[in-house]
């Protein structure tokens, strides 16, 4: 009994690893699923300015442009930033 018990671990293990090693992305995935629902515990994403723009998006491009328009006033916010201290 104690043997079967043993051989079902050590078999479970293996399993585990196999799954791993054959497959990252949905080890990852599942890392990423669990850390994105800790993390919707502690945040409103719904609240976040961004959130009714890219509830808009239809395609990966409109999500680009309005990531590449939040990266340009990024850009200009530390020009300027820089042309105040130096």
């Amino acid at each position: 009994m104690v043997a079967s018990a043993s051989n079902e671990a050590v078999h479970h293990a293996n399993s585990l690893m196999s799954t791993a090693t054959t497959n990252p992305f949905s080890n990852f995935q599942s890392i990423f699923d669990a850390a994105f629902k800790e993390y919707e515990k502690k945040t409103d994403l719904q609240m976040h300015p961004l959130a009714a723009e890219l509830d808009r998006c239809n395609s990966t491009d409109g999500v680009l442009d309005i990531f590449q328009k939040q990266a340009d006033a990024l850009d200009e916010t530390a020009k300027r930033d820089q042309t105040l201290s130096g």
